[in-house]
């Protein structure tokens, strides 16, 4: 009788309390920032939403989430192809094609500004997680969510004279293409895109099978190595270059 008593007692003092609460942090919305938001029990991305007031300016198409728990699988890629690059480099240097080292140096450059963001671009709208609740992830505890303003420009990236932002215009990749010179290393059949919303695909672009191509604003546009160079290193190079974009926040 008496175990049954303290056992009865030690569940209601389990009961009373409270549940640790979930922190999170704001990015994009001024009433928001440097603050950090608390929700108890298990809260998922609905529940965070739902507790904040989101303007109408926020650019839907190109939110995302950032959490400590990606930011070393990011690192990864990241390594993996500052690896590949410098054996790439060194494959230049045992033919004496220094003019293509120097390219791929310069490819190299590009891949070390990249930051590791931790981010991954989804969806951060009530209707859309309600409509579709494979988004609706558990919250974790020091998650950072980004509403960017809807942006003005496209990055082009990759095997390129330089990186560069460009203004947005509509129309097809073609178009941003034309603003750009390929360097020596590029595959000038097709592009990778990364759409505004983390999508991932391939444009033809050659003259015999281009097609139109639409480009949402805040796409990244990612001009790969040819895939001659590639193969002899990683054949999922360019890939993992795209992956590695789709990682960044969308710019205004």
């Amino acid at each position: 009788m008496i175990a049954k008593r303290y056992l009865v007692t030690a569940l209601f003092a389990m009961l009373s309390i409270p549940a640790a609460a979930t922190q999170f942090s704001v990015q994009g919305i001024p009433q928001y920032t440097n603050k950090r938001i608390e929700i108890s029990g298990q809260p998922r991305l609905l529940d965070a939403v739902s507790a904040l007031a989101v303007p109408a300016t926020v650019y839907s198409p190109g939110t995302s989430l950032c959490r400590t728990a990606l930011r070393a699988r990011h690192q990864a890629i990241k390594q993996s192809l500052l690896r590949d690059i410098l054996r790439m480099r060194e494959r230049m240097s045992a033919f004496g094609n220094y003019r293509m080292r120097h390219l791929v140096n310069r490819l190299g450059e590009q891949l070390e500004r990249l930051p590791v963001s931790g981010c991954r671009r989804m969806p951060l709208d009530y209707d859309v997680i309600t409509a579709h609740p494979i988004w609706n992830l558990p919250l974790q505890d020091g998650d950072l969510m980004h509403f960017p303003a809807r942006p003005e420009s496209v990055v082009i990236a990759g095997a390129v004279d330089r990186e560069r932002l460009t203004a947005y215009a509509g129309g097809s990749v073609a178009h941003y293409l034309s603003a750009i010179k390929r360097t020596d290393l590029a595959n000038t059949d097709i592009v990778w895109v990364v759409q505004a919303d983390g999508s991932i695909d391939t444009a033809p672009v050659a003259y015999w099978n281009r097609d139109f191509h639409p480009v949402t604003p805040g796409a990244i546009i990612i001009v790969p190595v040819k895939d001659s160079i590639a193969a002899e290193i990683n054949p999922e190079f360019n890939r993992y270059l795209a992956e590695l974009y789709a990682t960044q926040k969308v710019l205004p």
